[in-house]
């Protein structure tokens, strides 16, 4: 092979490492800046349709459901969400909450979010729980991980968040915090999947550190 080709071949590799490799894909967002954006009131565990919109907030930019009574009530994510989203496995999904009532300090380990998708061709949903929360704007983040989610109160294997996420068909926020009593009025904003600066995986770092190693070695020689 002559320098010229091996030279090419080192920054091929290189090139596929930024811009093909897994866990680099973009982040999904819905940011409520002037609409719902798409979100629509969904069962929290099955992803089913309520019939209804959450409500806007035009002043903060963010949605509410509005005195919710009902346990299984969840903030149903849009389209653009759904599909294929096996590269964000090893990211994360997050979301900004605003809690406010009941008496703090607020418990833990609390279902905040569900992904909805088939395994062994059955409809199947896990979901993540919250870790500590306290009244006003919460940041929730969960790890798209097995080490996340649960499935029946059971950490789920890798084998069932890579079919969840090959072809995720729900993505809900939890929409009924119990704890906080009544018929509460909670916000959502901020909704992200995936990283904005994701890490690459493994393979990926292999592939890139290669690709380094070979240029520094034909620089050295040429």
């Amino acid at each position: 092979m002559t320098r010229k080709w091996t030279f090419r071949l080192l920054i091929a590799c290189i090139g596929l490492t930024l811009f093909a490799a897994p866990g680099l894909a973009t982040p999904i967002v819905s940011t409520f800046d002037t609409d719902i954006d798409g979100w629509r009131m969904r069962h929290f565990n099955s992803g089913g349709d309520l019939g209804y919109d959450p409500l806007y907030d035009s002043v903060g930019g963010n949605i509410y459901a509005g005195g919710v009574s009902g346990m299984d009530t969840g903030h149903g994510a849009p389209a653009k969400f759904l599909g294929d989203r096996s590269a964000f496995y090893g990211q994360h999904v997050s979301y900004d909450v605003y809690l406010s009532g009941g008496t703090p300090p607020y418990p833990t380990g609390y279902y905040a979010v569900a992904l909805t998708g088939f395994y062994h061709s059955e409809a199947t949903t896990i979901m993540a729980k919250a870790g500590s929360l306290s009244p006003g704007w919460n940041h929730l983040s969960f790890a798209l991980t097995e080490a996340a989610w649960f499935l029946g109160g059971y950490s789920v294997s890798r084998e069932v968040i890579d079919s969840i996420l090959s072809n995720l068909a729900g993505l809900q926020l939890q929409g009924r915090w119990i704890f906080l009593g009544g018929t509460e009025e909670h916000h959502i904003d901020n909704v992200q999947f995936g990283d904005t600066n994701p890490v690459p995986l493994p393979g990926a770092l292999v592939l890139l550190a290669s690709g380094l190693a070979g240029l520094a070695v034909f620089r050295r020689r040429a």
